[in-house]
């Protein structure tokens, strides 16, 4: 594959001055070029496409004059870059900017009066030539003014990982993304449901829990970009941060890719059908220069072991499944319209599965889910238009096991409720739930770039509205909780109706400027506004950043800012109050004669409505280049909740458990930031973070059916809380049978966790219990070769090659033989992935 770079050197009589760059901006070009005022000087004017002829915003151009001189600037929302008061003759341009091919020494001839250049930038795809060059993935960008983190394709297929088919197991090589006991994702120390997930410009956050649960061909995903500070007014769902993914799209070259086809065979406990991970991508013109699509699809086969059960009561089996269809067309060159359909769909047995949870006691999860898309874009001479509408239809089952089939009867016989010991569960799981949720979301954008008056303007505005349904349906058993001399403590029963249907709906409209007064200074300020329906109440949310280059060099920047983030309601805390009420019986140490009247704990929702949580988030920022390839970044992030939910215990000790759901929750977030990186060469660089935080609430107790704390809400660390994290990786060319060398390396304080008594009631504060600290290495090498004229990469990967001890689950009971027991984690493993890279 090799850049299509269409230039026109010629000089060309084009349209008048458009006038996008500022007359300051102007002299300094003539400063670096050493214009005179007897000089006749010119005008260039580029426009910046990528292969389907969409503009390529924030790409860094570089003009190389012949005695040395250089000027970088970068194109803007249309694609568009302009530069006066040029002196005429020989230059060079590069052109660069993460996940795309570099663009190199460009020739170009500077002809007095205006001339004009276009670009065809190319995606970076991986192809088996050599020619081409990605553009580095570390860079300072004196336009912009959020703090990012990102991983493009490169990074995603190099860095070594275990499950290197989740998308969400590469993510944790970023800062401050911690992957908690539960596999669950935390950015920037927010909750699971308080960073907004976009694909492709739209939300796929669950719609009910707001976590990040959909799977996406990981080879599909061109770009993870990860926003945590200073980010704009055009997000509407970012209380903590924002995620968002760029896929793949077709051109008018036929591309096809697949990995790890070959399936895995497990011999433990018997011949089984072992982890298999194939993925597939395809893509290509449905009609040269006017249609493409692309296709990513991906099937997960899953056997666990579960060590330290007995045989037949040890395994696990998992499938999941996910399509994502894309499909673009260019209806003329000033109009595209574009549309995805994403569908997952799992089938999952013995969720659950520990060493102090058997068999019996897991769940059986089924669900599906299928998002569907249309954006429909419009350029003009001088502004971008955007919308956008996206559907959102799901079903989630969970039952508990059927039968005991591994159990002896004797033992436990069928029909054996839920029971609670000090040192683990047994019986069968007590909650079946039927779970379906539904949205639809719309989005309009207009930009309009660099619009003068005493500098330049960026403006921006926009609306988003989505609407919610969701419906629910469970059964619930009873639950039995024993002493640790067998006793039964106490017995839990749920009464009232199991099924709800709940509906929220959504809307914001913002407005924003990127206001460059200087060239060393620019400044983004704007203003959201969001609407909730339950909530009958509006946010109004200002947001400003800025950027200040001190040196000419652009080697040095400093950014700072501050801004409000709202966050949406969570639509499973509000599920509760409609849900059924818990009945607690209490037992005589003997575990016959019950102590007084049960108690009865009841969900409850205020009587006026409830206020919008939102997030204050303050950061600031210094980033330095050092020599040509070396980067260092230093940053501080201080984030405040307000207003958030959680049910509050306003009667604990009477008959009656009154939990009222209140807007009193306040999570606090404070991190300070370290990261290096460093670019030996092309196949050669390494990355290294160190990151101090604390992430705490003033209101730590989940309460939930089925595990209800008979005590008033205290604060503590949440249950992710990671003082001290390192991170990273890098890779490259081993000096022996052109190998490919790369690694992962995560170290983070141990979580918090609870400690209950015999009684499942709270010993001490909350995650007053630390895990073991986590430490995990792992190592890659990987071989390309060619066989019947296609390229592959063979690639064995060490899991937690010193074998550390990584605990994710643990006996929390005080009174338990041996407190605290921990078991689980990722032990030491081998991996092998096969690629199909290209054709020879």
């Amino acid at each position: 594959m090799k850049l299509l770079v269409a230039m026109k050197p010629s000089l060309r009589i084009a349209l008048a001055a458009k006038g996008f760059v500022a007359a300051m901006l102007a002299c300094c070009l003539a400063s670096a070029f050493n214009v005179g005022a007897q000089t006749a000087t010119a005008t260039l004017e580029g426009l910046i496409t990528d292969e389907n002829g969409q503009p390529v915003a924030s790409v860094q151009v570089t003009l190389l004059g012949s005695a040395g001189e250089s000027l970088t600037l970068y194109s803007d929302a249309l694609g568009k870059f302009q530069v006066s008061n040029l002196r005429p003759g020989d230059i060079t341009v590069d052109f660069s900017k993460p996940g795309f091919f570099r663009a190199e020494q460009q020739p170009f001839t500077i002809q007095p009066g205006e001339n004009d250049l276009t670009l065809t930038f190319r995606h970076a795809e991986e192809v088996h030539e050599q020619v081409e060059v990605n553009s580095s993935s570390t860079r300072i960008d004196p336009e912009n003014t959020t703090h990012e983190d990102a991983l493009v394709s490169r990074d995603l297929i190099t860095i070594p990982v275990p499950s290197s088919q989740l998308l969400a197991r590469s993510l944790v090589a970023l800062p401050q993304v911690v992957d908690d006991n539960s596999d669950q994702l935390h950015f920037a120390g927010a909750r699971a449901d308080q960073t907004e997930y976009l694909l492709d410009g739209f939300e796929i956050n669950d719609p009910v829990t707001g976590a990040m649960d959909t799977n996406v061909n990981v080879d599909s995903v061109r770009v993870a970009d990860l926003s945590t500070g200073r980010y704009g007014a055009e997000y509407a769902h970012a209380g903590g941060g924002v995620l968002a993914l760029e896929t793949t799209e077709g051109d008018d070259r036929w591309r096809f890719g697949v990995t790890d086809f070959l399936p895995g065979i497990n011999f433990d406990s018997g011949t089984h059908l072992g982890n298999w991970y194939p993925r597939v991508t395809f893509s290509g013109p449905i009609m040269k220069g006017r249609a493409w699509f692309s296709d990513a699809a991906t099937l997960q086969h899953t056997f666990k072991i579960e060590t330290g059960l007995p045989a037949g009561q040890n395994s696990t089996t998992q499938w999941l499944g996910d399509n994502l269809l894309r499909a673009s067309v260019k209806i003329s060159s000033r109009q595209t319209l574009q549309g995805s359909f994403l569908y997952n769909q799992a089938s999952e047995m013995g969720v659950g599965l520990t060493v102090f949870t058997p068999i019996s006691t897991t769940v059986n999860l089924t669900s599906r889910r299928g998002i569907i898309s249309a954006k429909d874009q419009f350029v003009f001479s001088r502004a971008l238009l955007e919308f956008g509408v996206a559907g959102d239809l799901g079903k989630i089952n969970s039952a508990p096991q059927a039968k005991f089939p591994y159990m002896i009867p004797a033992e436990i016989p069928n029909g054996t409720p839920y029971i609670v010991t000090p040192s683990g569960y047994l019986g069968r799981y007590f909650q079946a739930v039927d779970s379906r949720p539904h949205r639809i979301q719309f989005i309009g954008n207009a930009l309009v770039p660099r619009l003068r008056w005493r500098g330049t303007h960026d403006l921006s505005a926009g609306l988003t509205a989505d609407g919610t349904t969701w419906s629910q349906s469970a059964s619930r058993t009873e639950v039995d909780a024993l002493l640790a001399n067998g006793a039964l403590y106490s017995m839990s029963t749920f009464n009232g109706p199991g099924s709800f249907h709940l509906s929220d709906a959504r809307a914001g409209v913002y407005a924003q400027d990127g206001w460059q007064i200087l060239r060393a200074l620019r400044v983004q300020y704007g203003v959201r506004v969001d609407w909730d329906r339950i909530a009958q109440r509006t946010l109004v949310q200002p947001r400003v950043s800025l950027n200040y280059l001190p040196f000419a060099s652009n080697n040095t920047k400093f950014s700072a800012g501050w801004g409000k983030y709202f966050q949406p309601l969570n639509l499973t805390l509000i599920g509760q109050a409609y849900d059924q009420q818990e009945v607690d019986s209490f037992y005589s140490v003997t575990g016959t004669a019950p102590l007084s009247n049960p108690v009865r704990s009841a969900f409850l929702l205020p009587a006026g409505h409830l206020l919008l949580p939102y997030f204050g988030t303050s950061s600031a920022e210094w980033e330095q280049r050092i020599l040509e390839h070396t980067f260092v970044d230093v940053s501080f992030t201080d984030r405040t909740g307000r207003d958030g939910l959680a049910y509050e215990n306003t009667s604990p000790g009477a008959a009656v458990q009154l939990l009222m759901l209140g807007n009193q929750q306040r999570d606090t977030y404070r991190a300070g930031e370290m990261s290096v990186r460093h670019q030996f060469s092309e196949k050669s660089e390494i990355a290294f973070d160190y990151t101090r935080s604390s992430s705490r609430t003033n209101e730590a107790i989940n309460y939930t059916l089925g595990s209800i704390f008979y005590a008033p809400q205290l604060p503590g660390p949440l249950p992710w809380d990671a003082p001290n994290r390192i991170v990273s990786h890098g890779w490259t060319p081993l000096h022996f049978w052109n190998l490919l060398g790369s690694y992962l390396l995560e170290y983070h304080t141990g979580f918090p966790f609870n400690a209950v008594d015999q009684e499942e009631q709270l010993v001490g504060l909350p995650g007053s219990q630390r895990f073991p600290a986590y430490f995990s290495l792992d190592l890659g090498v990987e071989k390309r070769f060619h066989f019947r004229h296609r390229e592959w990469a063979l690639r064995l990967t060490g899991i937690n090659v010193t074998g550390h001890k990584d605990p994710d689950s643990v006996i929390n009971n005080v009174d338990a033989p041996v407190f605290p027991v921990f078991a689980g984690g990722q032990g030491r493993a081998l991996t092998v992935r096969l690629r199909l890279v290209g054709a020879k």
